[in-house]
């Protein structure tokens, strides 16, 4: 090899060691520049040769609390350093502060401490490697301490600067409820259950690990001593309607949280002005129902729609009769679906005093549905939907037994159908909106059959475009419908697509799924690309037959005709 040639080769071994040299963070060794090994005194403390007590933190290293923000001298992590901040504040409340707040090792031994300022906020200027949680440790006695893993999020920077990461600590409310429950004599009451009106649910209890103290728990209830008397732990703030319940009496009164010496005297209300009763009733039999639970729900009208909240609940008597008492005056729906029923739900509009509402219940029946092609092999996914004599829906149980709107089939083409009421009900098997619905009429009163068949049959052409219809009456207005409109698509002889639509209080709602709402009377088709034949049957009117051409526009103003 030449002279130059090993010039060039020992120059970029030269640049390749240096570059290796700067990807590894060391200095690059030049002309009067060595590199020296570290002192034994610059070598960071093996996190074995500490030892820390765990509480109080006397012993370790304890960081200044942010007393507000950007104050002088105040103990922050700066943007840019590996220091932690956070705020600690109460489930649905506002920021606590003095809660005591601790960076913890792998053994939840105390590493750092620190407090919180009045505005619940804490800071540790660093981050120790062996640090692996956060441990909060209320200053009230008997709350838990509780250890919160490191869920680091993005830089950001907060209030007075601090914060490039950010954890947020929670904790259960503080307050207890305590009180005993009498009869009317005043004779204490034991096994009695009382229950509040707002529990507290622990968000996130999965994650935490309780060191000392009580663990957190759902508080929806508490059961009377012997002595009659009740504990309700961790009570959000704010005002409680508890009720006590000792077989079929009941009571109630309103507090206020953290109040201790409630008395609550059965067959006493003081909770509200309102008392719901009333009897439940086999609508064939005529019998009543026992033991049947029947729950009362605040409704709340608003612009985007109504709101529901459980507000109070009865289990009936040997005579089917129930009461909920001690509620505020407004609307409420009651509701019940015992073992063996369908659901029945009736609405009250109620002012102060006594309201009877009485609910006839029917028989629950169950069905199942096999869809089918019409070769008969099974269709997955399918939605299967109920609608009663009036074209409601009726709600199903669907998973967990949770009330829906439709069932979907398995992978063998089945929906199993329960708690449908015994009266004649029409079945729908769904595969799209705009896409012709299996149709089956069912009478499940006497001998309703246990298995039933729909066949859907698939769509012969590709419904390419989606075409809307505005119906009209005979005065050029808004159509005044009543009942059920049908709007189909012909290609030929070839049904392309079958959609219903009716009025749903103040609005007019289509499709087999009923997804889309109008507050003028609107059907749709679906349709392919060349023209095709739309028939529109309106309950009062005249049969509308037009052809859609591939380009008219949507949407297409339809006047009926009586």
């Amino acid at each position: 090899m030449t002279r130059p040639r090993l010039l060039v080769a020992f120059a970029a071994i030269l640049v390749a060691f240096g570059l290796w040299l700067l990807l590894r963070g060391e200095p690059v060794p030049g002309p009067g520049r060595t590199t020296a090994a570290p002192s034994v005194a610059e070598l960071p403390e093996p996190a074995s040769a500490r030892t820390i007590e765990s509480a109080p933190p006397t012993p370790i290293e304890r960081e200044a609390a942010p007393t507000q923000p950007g104050p002088a001298g105040a103990a922050k992590a700066q943007p840019g350093t590996n220091g932690l901040s956070g705020v600690v504040k109460e489930i649905n409340g506002g920021a606590l502060a003095d809660i005591l707040v601790e960076l913890v090792d792998g053994d939840d031994a105390a590493l750092l401490a620190t407090t919180t300022d009045t505005n619940g906020r804490f800071a540790f200027e660093r981050e120790l490697p062996e640090a692996t949680a956060l441990v909060t440790r209320p200053a009230p006695a008997g709350l838990p301490r509780i250890r919160h893993p490191l869920a680091r999020k993005p830089a950001t920077v907060g209030p007075g600067g601090a914060g490039n990461f950010t954890i947020h600590v929670w904790r259960p409310p503080t307050s207890t409820i305590s009180g005993s429950v009498v009869d009317d004599n005043g004779a204490a009451v034991a096994g009695a259950v009382v229950s509040t009106d707002r529990p507290y649910v622990p968000m996130g209890r999965s994650s935490w690990k309780v060191l000392d103290g009580p663990e957190p728990r759902m508080s929806f209830e508490a059961t009377t001593d012997a002595d009659g008397h009740f504990e309700l732990p961790f009570m959000l703030r704010g005002q409680h309607l508890l009720r006590a319940e000792s077989g079929p009496r009941n009571g109630t009164v309103k507090v206020d949280a953290n109040e201790g010496g409630v008395v609550i005297r059965l067959g006493t209300h003081l909770g509200g002005a309102v008392v719901l009763s009333g009897q439940l009733t086999d609508r064939v039999s005529g019998a009543p129902i026992a033991g049947a639970r029947v729950w009362a729900q605040r409704v709340h009208e608003t612009e985007g729609g109504a709101s529901r909240i459980g507000v109070g609940q009865a289990t009936t008597d040997t005579q089917g009769r129930y009461e909920i008492a001690g509620l505020e005056p407004g609307s409420y729906l009651l509701g019940s679906m015992p073992d063996g029923y369908a659901q029945e739900t009736a609405r009250c509009e109620c002012d102060a005093g006594q309201h009877v509402v009485d609910m006839t219940l029917l028989p629950a029946r169950s069905v199942r549905v096999l869809v089918r092609t019409p070769d008969g092999k099974p269709i997955k996914g399918v939605s299967v939907l109920v609608r009663d004599g009036a074209g409601a829906t009726v709600q199903v149980p669907g998973h967990f037994d949770m009330l829906g709107n439709e069932v979907r089939t398995d992978a063998d083409g089945v929906a199993v159908l329960r708690r449908l009421p015994a009266a004649p009900l029409t079945v729908l098997a769904v595969r799209g909106d705009l896409i012709p619905a299996g149709r089956l009429e069912l009478d499940l009163r006497g001998d309703a059959p246990s298995e039933v068949v729909i066949e859907l049959a698939k769509p012969a052409g590709r419904l390419t475009r989606n075409h809307y219809f505005l119906l009209l009456g005979p005065d050029g207005k808004p159509a005044e419908i009543e009942g059920t409109v049908v709007a189909s698509a012909y290609d030929g002889d070839q049904l392309l697509s079958r959609v219903e639509g009716r009025r749903r209080g103040d609005k007019f709602v289509f499709g087999n799924d009923e997804h889309d709402d109008f507050r003028d009377p609107t059907i749709a088709v679906g349709a392919i690309a060349g023209a095709v034949r739309v028939e529109i049957e309106a309950h009062g009117y005249q049969t509308v037959t037009l052809t859609l051409e591939p380009d008219a526009n949507s949407p297409t103003r339809v006047t009926l005709q009586r």
